[in-house]
């Protein structure tokens, strides 16, 4: 029983070194084409996710706008991530003290 513990752990060691000079030698992919699919993203394409809106204000559009306009931008771009009010998620809570934004 000895000899087979010994046997199974040195050939455990043997094929765990092998594996990892594979990794080593594992040629490195490109960090958005490595895989021969998909493409980089376009500014365009970006426009679209860049929709955040920093507590200082940055990320707004020039100009000023109603609570009643906001709300209609909030329901339009926000709600659906993070709730109708804010607090439901399931992305982070905007509103309401600990485990949100503001903490």
């Amino acid at each position: 029983m000895f000899r087979f513990n010994v046997v199974a752990a040195v050939l455990v060691i043997t094929l765990g070194m092998g594996w990892q000079k594979g990794l080593a030698t594992a040629p490195e992919a490109h960090p958005i084409m490595g895989y021969g699919f998909g493409h980089a993203p376009s500014d365009r394409e970006l426009q679209g996710w860049d929709i955040d809106v920093r507590p200082t204000g940055a990320g707004l559009p020039a100009g000023q706008g109603t609570v009643s306009q906001g709300a209609t931008v909030f329901a339009g771009k926000c709600a659906s991530c993070h709730g109708a009010t804010g607090r439901e998620g399931p992305m982070d809570r905007l509103v309401g003290g600990q485990g949100t934004l503001a903490s």
